[in-house]
């Protein structure tokens, strides 16, 4: 009794390394992209006081929850995706957005006025924008 009860450990912690091995791999492929670095640059000018904010955002030196937040933030928008340039017509006292998002060796930047931005990057423009705020 006492051989077959050792066999059975035995074979669970395999079979358990094994299951860990292999979820491990899958676990590695699907987060490899939030290892990566990623840096954004976000400029805003314009509006009635003409006000420029700037900033640069590296994911490298945020904590990880704001790290993944932001990466999930420019995957929502199809960041990637975009034109360079969103035209929106002449809009006297409006806010012109530049967003350059650099990763894996890409690198797109995209040019918005305030009117024209599609809603799916509006929520990354507000959280660059908190992040001006911040520094």
């Amino acid at each position: 009794m006492q051989i077959r009860s050792r066999r059975s450990v035995i074979f669970l912690i395999g079979a358990a390394l094994l299951g860990v091995v292999g979820i491990g791999k899958r676990y590695a492929d699907v987060n490899a992209k939030e290892c990566s670095r990623m840096q954004v640059s976000f400029e805003r000018s314009g509006g009635f006081a003409g006000m420029l904010m700037t900033t640069t955002v590296d994911t490298a030196s945020l904590p990880s929850e704001q790290s993944a937040q932001l990466r999930r933030l420019v995957d929502a928008a199809d960041f990637f995706r975009l034109p360079a340039t969103i035209p929106s017509g002449a809009q006297p006292d409006r806010f012109q957005y530049q967003i350059t998002v650099e990763e894996d060796g890409r690198r797109h930047s995209v040019t918005v006025g305030e009117a024209a931005m599609p809603g799916t990057m509006r929520p990354l423009v507000e959280w660059l924008m908190e992040a001006v705020r911040r520094k």
